[in-house]
């Protein structure tokens, strides 16, 4: 017997829906700037050794085989160090990551809007069964993907905010003074004793 589908069921999918939504956009985003960062490396390693092949012989003319060693030299640390920092930061493996697992949220996020968009008789999968694969989908997806700001509005994970203190010990004077003022009304001697007694 097939678990019937329910509103809480679907809307538990909807909120992994709509989390998909969201972390393909971030995993988007970060894709692009990640790409972007790695131009800066890529770019400069091709121009300076491009330069430093063409320096070990075209210079011979120019300068003494020592100067030319030097500057060569110099040109080929640059790119070490270069490649060295890209590799450090996992630009290209960082980049690679981000595309996969936005392609995968997306994929995950027009799954369950399908699902979503049919009639409950005409589905073919029983309620919880969709949930329980749609739910284990998502939680390895986000186990398998880099770490993201907590500012998004995440619909499974409700994190009731803080109250402030500033805003506590401002409510608290501003009542302890509005008190303050009521007790030494002299319109309101019946308040002032009240309070007094208080």
């Amino acid at each position: 017997m097939t678990t019937p589908w329910s509103d809480d069921i679907e809307n538990l999918l909807e909120s992994i829906r709509q989390n998909c939504i969201h972390l393909t956009r971030h995993h988007k985003t970060r894709y692009f700037y990640y790409k972007q960062v790695g131009t800066w490396f890529r770019i400069p390693t091709v121009i300076i050794s491009s330069i430093a092949s063409v320096s070990s012989v075209g210079l011979t003319a120019y300068l003494s085989q020592a100067n030319i060693s030097g500057v060569v030299c110099l040109m080929t640390l640059s790119v070490s160090i270069l490649n060295s920092i890209e590799l450090y930061m996992k630009i290209n493996e960082t980049t690679e990551l981000e595309l996969e697992t936005s392609k995968k949220y997306y994929q995950l996020s027009i799954d369950v809007h399908k699902v979503l968009q049919l009639n409950r008789i005409n589905r073919k999968i029983s309620g919880a069964d969709a949930l329980e694969k749609f739910y284990r989908d998502y939680t390895e997806l986000y186990e398998a993907s880099a770490l993201v700001s907590n500012s998004y509005n995440d619909k499974l994970a409700l994190i009731p905010k803080k109250p402030s203190l500033f805003k506590q010990s401002a409510t608290a004077s501003s009542s302890s003074s509005s008190i303050s003022s009521i007790g030494s009304n002299p319109m309101d001697p019946e308040i002032g004793n009240q309070i007094a007694e208080l």
